[in-house]
């Protein structure tokens, strides 16, 4: 038992019926409060008469219950900031006027607080609906799995909580219901953090902001039935809106940094990019609303404006762009190589292979002495193309980059060259809109969001993932960053794969070596995907199967036919096995049979039998 006084704080608006049932679960329970508070903040004077009444009914015989009448609708975050100004307990347990206490509650949970150390003592919220019925949704699997793991009558570390919390964004209290603290330690401004009125989320805004000074008890037992109806303000639109926005307020670097908890945004990329997926569903409701607009324009703009590109002294690239009739995407190419930050002696080397159109003349219009150009008097295939460029760099640093490719983040060769700082790295790349595996800009964030173009999903890539990187087993090849040493080291680009699958056989290179491949989320390109070929997809499909069939040649002659590892183990290990694999298409000819799909060894003959 605990000397310190509880004061049980209850805002209501037009529930009078649930409202007797909260009040009774009050009045039994096995520790009576020191006092209990019901704020009415409905302004129509019928429902004020009946909300009194209700009150009236347990106050004859329990005079710690009393019955205030807002003198204006203040809303539900403001009530409940209004209560607790009212309060002069000790300990402060907010009761929702339609859920129920469990009539051992307050005696449980004000017992841990004989520990200082204690700023919040909470138990496990069962969700019911109108009948008080428990009831399972998908979107309370968090609750359940937490509540079985960690609610077992033990502390645990404030900030430790609140990281969980936010690791996978959900409300780990549940409800105002379901937690008791300590009154003293409220010395912040309740649910508004940096102009952002907090209130579908007030409880969780109050709870992280106390758990952050101390420790927090959670109870094995259940603290109260939260009940889950039509009237509930969390099941209004826009309430659920509202809620969407002010959890991505939770997860901006300024929120975080006030909480003195990890700062490193990554942790909760999971929470992060499933909020946004629930913003954009509901956008275009967001949209009609003046304030909802506003905020979430505010919290966007924190994201647009945050500087976090990297700046950093670093040795020059040398820009290889194969091109080949690339006139209608070579321009937006280059210049966005030239608008990114490029240092004194960075050289863009564009390796013409013969174009027909006027890609050569599009480049020399540029007249920039860092951009040079190679002509070829016949199309030598990409490979040979970069091998030429490669021959003619005079940088320590390449990049193999497709002539359909914007760059969007303008640090890009300096992200590059810090990962490149590690001799176990061999190879890095970037994300983007088209591409396979890692290199997929829906790997990290969701795509076709409503309210994002490229420039802002890089804004946010970098918010998420500024400080870091993905291992992979394959970079796909339309950028790719090296050090010329280690290019050389490969032994350049096999100009038997004339078009295609160099990205593959770099790969396999590295896996060879035990060396590292990263996929820089922080770094956008767009990607157009082989343009160049509209015009003749009869040639491009024949040099990309000639260049298929050259590439499984080196693999048999390793592996032997039939037992080559099949291109999920080589390249994509933590792939399912079901996925299909459209690289490598074996639907007719020879190599059908190439990949080994069992464990079972095929014979020496096996191409024979």
């Amino acid at each position: 038992m605990t000397d310190l006084k509880i004061s049980v704080l209850i805002p209501t608006y037009n529930r009078p019926e649930y409202l007797r049932e909260a009040l009774r679960s009050i009045i039994n329970q096995s520790l009576k409060p020191y006092e209990v508070i019901v704020a009415d903040d409905n302004p129509n004077e019928e429902i004020n008469k009946k909300n009194f009444e209700v009150v009236n009914e347990f106050a004859k015989d329990y005079p710690f219950i009393k019955y205030h009448k807002n003198e204006k609708n203040l809303g539900s975050a403001e009530n409940y900031k209004n209560l607790f100004y009212l309060a002069s307990g000790d300990l402060i347990h907010f009761l929702c006027d339609d859920d129920i206490l469990a009539p051992y509650i307050l005696e449980e949970l004000s017992k841990p607080f004989k520990d200082d150390d204690i700023v919040i003592s909470a138990g496990k919220t069962l969700f019911v609906d109108e009948k008080l019925r428990v009831i399972y949704l998908p979107a309370l699997r968090n609750h359940l799995e937490f509540y079985e793991k960690h609610f077992n009558d033990s502390c645990v570390n404030g900030k430790w909580l609140i990281e969980k919390s936010l690791e996978k964004l959900f409300n780990i209290m549940g409800s105002f219901s379901g937690f008791m603290f300590r009154k003293d330690k409220v010395d912040f401004e309740l649910f508004k953090f940096d102009n952002i009125e907090f209130e579908a989320n007030a409880d969780w805004f109050l709870w992280m902001n106390l758990a952050k000074k101390g420790k927090v008890y959670l109870s094995n037992k259940a603290s109260n039935l939260y009940r889950m109806h039509e009237t509930n303000d969390q099941l209004n639109i826009k309430t659920i809106l509202k809620e969407a926005i002010e959890r991505q307020t939770f997860l901006t670097k300024e929120f975080i940094g006030s909480l003195g908890i990890d700062e490193n945004l990554f942790r909760y990329k999971d929470g992060f990019t499933r909020n946004l997926y629930y913003i954009d569903a509901f956008y275009q409701y967001i949209k009609t609303d003046r304030k909802l607009s506003k905020d979430l324009k505010q919290l966007l703009n924190k994201i647009y404006n945050a500087n976090l590109d990297l700046k950093i002294e670093r040795e020059p690239f040398s820009i290889i762009i194969v091109s080949y009739n690339s006139s209608d995407t070579i321009k937006e190419c280059i210049q966005s190589v030239l608008d990114s930050y490029l240092i004194e002696n960075d050289e863009i080397i564009i390796v013409d292979n013969n174009s027909k159109d006027n890609t050569v003349e599009i480049v020399e219009s540029f007249n920039d002495s860092r951009i040079k150009i190679i002509k070829n008097s016949e199309n030598l295939g990409y490979s040979k193309a970069i091998n030429q460029g490669a021959q003619l760099s005079k940088n320590p640093y390449l990049v193999f980059l497709n002539p359909d490719t914007v760059v969007i983040s303008k640090d890009w060769l300096n992200r590059f060259y810090k990962e490149l700082q590690d001799k176990q790295v061999a190879m890095v790349g970037p994300v983007s809109d088209i591409a396979i595996h890692k290199n997929i800009l829906s790997y990290y964030i969701p795509p076709n969001l409503r309210f994002l173009d490229l420039k802002r999903y890089e804004r946010f890539l970098k918010y998420i993932y500024n400080q870091y990187h993905e291992d992979t087993t394959f970079l796909s090849g339309f950028c790719i960053g090296i050090s010329k040493e280690r290019f050389l080291e490969f032994g350049k680009f096999d100009e038997d794969l004339i078009l295609k699958f160099n990205d593959f056989d770099f790969s396999l290179k590295a896996q060879e070596k035990n060396l590292k491949q990263y996929v820089l989320p922080s770094v956008l390109i767009a990607h157009k995907n082989h343009i160049s070929f509209e015009e003749d997809i009869k040639e491009a499909n024949y040099l990309n199967k000639l260049s298929l069939y050259n590439f499984l040649k080196k693999l048999i002659k390793k592996y032997g036919y039939g037992n080559v590892p099949n291109p999920i183990d080589l390249f994509m290990k933590d792939v399912r096995k079901t996925e299909p694999f459209y690289a490598f298409d074996l639907s007719d000819g020879r190599y059908r049979y190439v990949f080994k799909f069992t464990d079972k060894e095929k014979p020496k003959d096996f191409f024979r039998q």
